[in-house]
Order: structure tokens, then C-alpha cells, then sequence
């Protein structure tokens, strides 16, 4: 029963109808879900780097208005209650800014990992066929827990492969372009799905 379910969940969690689950620029329809997982390897030139895996929500507000709720936790597992450990969350919300060719979208958001982080994010979408496309931009943190001032910034670069008109796979590698402190890059894969 245990494994059914398993298998089950894997295969509903992503979607077609487009949501922040990565930096696609589409954003969902008015009343419509998306709900996805993606694993994530974060590193540093010279670091063996840790995983982290995030689960994701989005909700169309309207037709070019998007929330989005995300959970971070580690790979590893608390040892007696058998749970993923929560190492942080956020919310944000998308705005639709250009839907031609490409999408463009920009987001606007808050997350706790560590302290409080602001977060914006610049989102391309290039289709390249009706069920795969490429996506880019940029995106910047500003964290507030720290004593300096300074940002960090990522440009990512990601395709997303749809089927089934309501399962998306998407890889995306996310490239630390500045950071006063350390080069942070990211690598992710992940499914979703649309309600």
C-alpha cells in the first residue's frame, strides 16, 4: 500500500500549467493548482555541497497573477520521527508581464532560511515546441540577517519537457554570477503537476 502510494504521488506532483515551481515565465490561470518536488545539489567551487529538496504550491490569483508557497528541507531525515528536516520557506507572488514570444514574467517574494531573505526574479520563457521549452533570467536575494550589506545573484538556465497535458519534468541549473562572499551554484530536477 505503502509503495502504491508512493508511486501514486510521484507521478501527480508537477504540471503543464506553468507555475514557479522553476523560473518559467508562464504563470497558472485564475483558480487553477500546481503542486511539484524538485531535488536540489547546492555547491561552491572547492565545496562537496549538500542537497536539499523542495516542495512547492501555486495558486492563480488571476489571469496574469500568481502565489506561490514553498518548503525546504534537508535530504536527510530526523532519526527518531522519521521526518524530513525543515531548513526553511517562502512565498511569492508572480506577475505576467509579456505573454508573446517570449514570456516574460517578474516575481516578488519572502524567505526564511537562516534569517529573512527578499527575493526577486526576472523570468524568460523561450517555447522551442509546443510541449518543451528553454527558460531564463535573473534572479537576486537580498539577505537581511547578516551585518553587510549585499546581494546575491544567479542567472538560471532551465528546459521543461510537458506530457500530458498536465505533467512538466524540468532541469534546471542555476549559476552564481555574484555573491561578496562565495560562488554558489545550484543544479535541479523535479516534476509537477496541475490541477
Amino acid at each position: 500500500m505503502k509503495k502504491t502510494l508512493v508511486v501514486f504521488l510521484a507521478l501527480i506532483i508537477g504540471s503543464e500549467c506553468h507555475s514557479q515551481l522553476y523560473r518559467t515565465a508562464h504563470t497558472l490561470d485564475a483558480r487553477a493548482f500546481s503542486a511539484g518536488i524538485n531535488p536540489t545539489l547546492i555547491f561552491s567551487p572547492g565545496s562537496m555541497g549538500f542537497g536539499v529538496t523542495n516542495f512547492h504550491v501555486n495558486a492563480g490569483l488571476s489571469a496574469d497573477l500568481e502565489l506561490g508557497l514553498k518548503l525546504m528541507t534537508e535530504m536527510g531525515w530526523m532519526p527518531r520521527l522519521r521526518l524530513p528536516i525543515v531548513r526553511g520557506f517562502g512565498a511569492d507572488l508572480r506577475w505576467n508581464i509579456y505573454d508573446g514570444f517570449p514570456v516574460i514574467s517578474v516575481s516578488a517574494g519572502v524567505h526564511k532560511l537562516g534569517g529573512f531573505i527578499m527575493d526577486g526574479k526576472l523570468n524568460v520563457t523561450v517555447p522551442l515546441t509546443g510541449s518543451i521549452g528553454f527558460f531564463t533570467g535573473l534572479e537576486v536575494w537580498r539577505p537581511f540577517y547578516m551585518e553587510d550589506d549585499y546581494s546575491i545573484f544567479w542567472l538560471p538556465v532551465g528546459m521543461e519537457v510537458v506530457f500530458l497535458k498536465r505533467v512538466s519534468l524540468l532541469l534546471e541549473v542555476d549559476f552564481g554570477i555574484f555573491n561578496k562572499y562565495e560562488t554558489i551554484h545550484k543544479v535541479s530536477t523535479g516534476i509537477r503537476y496541475c490541477f
